[in-house]
């Protein structure tokens, strides 16, 4: 609807002719006056206490559990109520290999003057296994109905519930710090270990995507814990690595239980005694997952030397007489 007014000027004068339109009756759904944006919505699910939350979880392992997607607008409606199609559709996770859904669309509505409208509720059926996949999602999106700039998705999760731990092992488990070599700078040069990475109690058929595993090597924890350093000059620490940082990443493809890597040791040579040698650890991290770490020990050069006598079996001899001859 418009009118036609005059529109009058300083003096008196009349300016002309202007139409002015009447802003309530050409207004989209949504729009209010005096708005210069165009209002959103975003998607979510509701607690069933009428709270809604950006993500929820449902548990593999919990049968069909119900899920309520509420939409929730910017701003409260005017006009007209809105109503939206939700529709949902595999994130990370596949259907229906890994669940189930009553339904992939339902429709959910805002009633004039609310900003957030009734829910609508599927049930949503996980497929347990045993294999090791971590969290996957369910994404529901929906196109934005006239009047309004965007629809926000919303992700439901379904939480892995097979045991994904990680045992790391190496190849050595003592290393010496010095050859014996008198040649050499004082240390046995760089030793190659190899770290092995294995998920605890699956097969091939339970892994079914890659896992990077992030290794790192330092001083075991306690008194007997060696000192991480750098090879120098000028030497610091008990031990040093190849690896930047002394972090490396161990790979398991999928469908593979074990994957392996290595690093270059150090172990340097000094003049202390360390009775039971020093501790190194090579430890783990996999997001969502148990990494057990491994252990090796650095040994000292030097070499204990023992006395016996000629007896059968013989006895350790700790001192001589002055006189006493051979």
């Amino acid at each position: 609807m418009s009118e036609r007014v005059l529109l009058r000027g300083g003096g008196g004068r009349w300016l002309g002719l202007a139409v002015l339109v009447l802003l309530a009756g050409v207004l989209p759904v949504g729009w209010v006056v005096g708005q210069t944006t165009m209002p959103t919505i975003a998607l979510s699910f509701d607690d069933g206490a009428g709270t809604p939350a950006a993500v929820t979880e449902v548990s593999e392992e919990g049968g069909g559990q119900s899920v309520r997607v509420v939409a929730t607008a910017s701003a409260a409606v005017t006009g007209s109520a809105v109503s939206v199609t939700v529709t949902a559709a595999a994130g990370t996770a596949g259907d229906p290999g890994d669940y189930g859904i009553s339904s992939t669309s339902a429709t959910v509505s805002i009633a004039v003057g609310q900003t957030v409208g009734q829910s609508a509720v599927l049930t949503v059926t996980p497929v347990s296994d045993d294999r090791v996949e971590g969290d996957e999602t369910i994404v529901f999106s929906a196109a934005a109905p006239s009047g309004y700039a965007a629809i926000a998705d919303a992700s439901l999760s379904i939480a892995d519930d097979d045991d994904d731990s990680v045992t790391l092992s190496l190849d050595k488990s003592d290393v010496l710090e010095w050859d014996g070599d008198p040649g050499d700078s004082g240390d046995q040069g760089e030793q190659s270990v190899t770290v092995t990475a294995e998920f605890t109690g699956k097969t091939d058929s339970d892994l079914t995507s890659a896992a990077d595993i992030t290794v790192s090597v330092a001083g075991g924890s306690g008194g007997d814990g060696a000192a991480a350093g750098v090879l120098g000059p000028p030497r610091t620490g008990d031990f040093s690595t190849d690896q930047s940082g002394d972090s490396f990443t161990v790979s398991i493809g999928a469908g593979e239980v074990s994957g392996s890597g290595s690093f270059g040791l150090r172990a340097h040579a000094d003049a202390v005694v360390e009775a039971g040698g020093e501790k190194v650890e090579v430890s783990g991290v996999l997001p969502g997952s148990t990494v057990s770490a491994a252990e090796l020990t650095i040994h000292d050069a030097l070499v204990s030397l023992a006395f016996t006598d000629t007896a059968d079996p013989p006895a350790a001899v700790t001192g001589l007489d002055e006189d006493g001859g051979a």
